[in-house]
């Protein structure tokens, strides 16, 4: 392990004042070499090995090349030197994609929490002395969805690198949190990253009957309940090479979990009325606003089905977990819901915001939609101001 002044570190922006702050962070522990060109970075980067520092901190978007250009041409060529991405604006599906391609860690700027930076140097240093002996993956780096969640604080820069490390694998997920954060937007991103030929096919679980479930997800033939008189697909089949998403999947009765965990094993599915089994490849999204573990332990939920889709858990943060994302969200849901569609989109008032960031909203984003739309009619889409905002106390809960 290298000591401290041995480790020697490139960080990479055109903004002087960063590199200035960084040093000076960063210069009474580490040895420091900077510029704010991305191609004379990468020619050290690329160049004699001994010449390559051991740390590099890059800047997203560069004057004259982007970061990720760089990190890119660093796998190409198996260059292994862990890169900790920092950026005024991180954006969602950039940190999934650098993540995808190994990105060590990521720091928003300003640096206004020095510890942070600190820490995440040290835990990227730590970490990269086991991954010395690990082959870089070369991932494609044409990956670009459409971006649908909004948030740039830590708790979801935290998810975006997750995704971007699990969207690629064949492994099932499960996405945690209460109603209305957005699981079944993040699992269709998961679903657009993963490059999967087949469709994304969503079904919420909660309040449908247990024969209508199984009739939906599983098909049926000719004849097998009454009016059926042709041969019917189900979903799993629909969603073949593909991704199926089951919304709500605390709310399913314990027989269908049973067959559900069956689908799981054999990957086969079998329609209703028939014996023959069909082959297929679907990758299984879940997502529930329950404690499924709990609901294990009450003998509601199955144990070795919960065990089969919790590989990869994925925990969605309330919104009042979050609320330094309220603003970016305010000024995505104004774009998109116009008063009228001639109309540039609303603004908002400082002290309306305000009351906005305030509040606990116990129905998250979808609650926030629905108070912002509220606003918007009453505002008749001009300034929102904190008259416009009206929230139904008698459902707001003490969180």
């Amino acid at each position: 392990v290298l000591a401290l002044g041995d480790v020697e570190f490139l960080i990479v922006d055109d903004e002087r004042e960063i590199l200035e702050v960084l040093r000076a962070i960063l210069a009474d522990r580490y040895t420091i070499s900077e510029t704010t060109r991305g191609q004379v970075a990468l020619n050290q980067l690329l160049g004699p090995e001994e010449d390559r520092p051991d740390l590099v901190m890059l800047d997203h978007h560069l004057n004259d090349m982007d970061g990720a250009e760089i990190q890119q041409m660093m796998l190409n060529n198996g260059v292994e030197i862990p890169v900790i991405f920092i950026t005024g604006e991180p954006r969602p599906m950039e940190i999934a994609q650098v993540s995808s391609r190994g990105a060590a860690g990521y720091i928003p700027k300003p640096f206004d929490n020095i510890e942070q930076v600190l820490d995440t140097v040290s835990q990227v240093l730590r970490q990269s002395e086991h991954r010395r002996e690990i082959s870089t993956l070369d991932l494609q780096s044409d990956l670009d969805p459409a971006q649908k969640i909004i948030g740039r604080g830590p708790h979801m820069v935290e998810i975006f690198r997750q995704v971007g490390l699990v969207a690629e694998t064949m492994y099932n997920v499960m996405i945690n949190g209460e109603t209305g954060t957005g699981k079944s937007m993040l699992a269709e991103v998961i679903h657009k990253m993963s490059r999967r030929k087949g469709k994304f096919i969503a079904f919420n679980c909660a309040g449908i009957p247990e024969t209508l479930m199984e009739s939906e997800l599983f098909g049926g033939v000719k004849g097998a309940w009454t009016g059926l008189t042709s041969d019917k697909e189900g979903l799993f089949e629909a969603a073949n090479k593909g991704t199926i998403f089951l919304d709500e999947i605390g709310d399913m009765s314990l027989s269908t979990q049973v067959k559900i965990l069956k689908v799981l094993d054999t990957h086969e599915v079998t329609r209703l009325g028939s014996t023959t089994p069909i082959k297929i490849d679907v990758r299984v999204i879940a997502a529930t606003h329950r404690t499924l573990a709990h609901e294990v332990r009450l003998g509601r939920f199955r144990k070795d089905l919960y065990y089969r889709l919790n590989v990869f858990p994925i925990r969605m943060p309330a919104l009042r977990e979050r609320r330094e994302d309220i603003p970016a969200l305010v000024a995505h849901l104004l774009r998109n819901n116009p008063f009228r569609s001639s109309m540039p989109p609303a603004e908002i008032a400082t002290d309306a915001m305000a009351l906005l960031q305030a509040h606990n909203w116990p129905g998250n984003v979808r609650d926030l939609t629905n108070v912002l739309q509220r606003a918007i009619i009453l505002s008749q889409g001009e300034l929102i101001m904190p008259q416009h905002i009206l929230i139904d106390e008698d459902l707001t809960e003490e969180v």
